[in-house]
């Protein structure tokens, strides 16, 4: 198994052991079912259809911070253009398929803390302030990087982000 297969069994495994018990305790249901490499991953940026309810996820190691991060570019693969903000884009604009709500979760200090909201909702901040978000890097086991877009909690509409830590 390469690296980023590893990275990612790795983070679905953290997933399921540190979020998806909190979701569950805070009303979700407990079905979940892992959608790694199907189509509807790698097309629609679904994780995790939860029930039949499409779902993305991400979960950090780390301070928990108040922002969404997406993809926007790997300096491993430039030709690559639709990482998760752009396909996001495109998958809201022509309404076809996208995950119904989005997950950034962090774990630190043995706490988990989740952030859910729904993604067209996300999609439309994202279309209102994009170029101008934030950026930040993130280095690759290779020596390259991927840049990520923060999109900050407080550009929502009140209520827009839910909250929960376990």
């Amino acid at each position: 198994m390469d690296h980023v297969q590893q990275n990612i069994k790795r983070g679905h495994d953290r997933f399921a052991k540190y979020v998806i018990p909190v979701l569950v305790q805070n009303g979700w249901p407990a079905k979940w079912q892992c959608m790694a490499n199907t189509e509807d991953d790698k097309h629609h940026g679904i994780d995790y259809y939860v029930n039949k309810t499409p779902v993305a996820a991400r979960i950090w190691d780390g301070q928990p911070k108040q922002h969404f991060a997406l993809r926007w570019y790997n300096t491993q693969r430039p030709e690559r253009l639709r990482f998760e903000l752009t396909k996001l884009l495109e998958l809201w604009a022509n309404n076809y398929l996208m995950p119904k709500y989005t997950i950034e979760a962090h774990t630190y200090n043995n706490r988990t803390t989740i952030a859910v909201c729904q993604t067209h909702v996300l999609a439309t901040v994202l279309a209102k302030h994009h170029p101008n978000l934030p950026q930040f890097i993130v280095n690759n086991h290779d020596g390259t990087y991927t840049v990520f877009v923060r999109v900050a909690f407080d550009l929502f509409p009140p209520d827009a982000v839910r909250m929960f830590t376990g």
